[in-house]
C-alpha cells in the first residue's frame, strides 16, 4: 500500500512492483482521515503561520518548530 505520492509512482517503481507482483490498493495521498499525522501536521502548520515573526535560517526554523511542537504535545488533538 503507498499513497501515490510522485515516488511510490516512478516507472521504475511501478515496474519493480509489477515485477514482484505487488497489488496496489486505492490510497489517497495525504489524506487526514487515512493518516491522522496529516491533521498534526496541518495544526502545525497553521501555528507557524501565525507567529508574528518568520524564521529567517534553518536553526531558527528547527527551533520554532520544535517549539510549536512542544506546545501541541501539552493540549491533547481533537480532530
Amino acid at each position: 500500500m503507498d499513497d501515490g505520492a510522485p515516488c511510490h509512482k516512478a516507472k521504475t517503481t511501478t515496474a519493480w512492483k509489477n515485477e514482484q507482483e505487488i497489488r496496489i490498493l486505492s490510497w489517497p495521498g495525504q489524506a487526514p482521515v487515512m493518516n491522522a499525522i496529516e491533521n498534526v501536521w496541518n495544526i502545525l502548520q497553521q501555528n507557524m503561520a501565525k507567529r508574528p515573526r518568520k524564521p529567517s535560517n534553518k536553526d531558527e526554523h528547527v527551533a520554532t518548530v520544535t517549539e510549536e511542537w512542544l506546545k501541541r504535545r501539552k493540549r491533547p488533538l481533537i480532530i
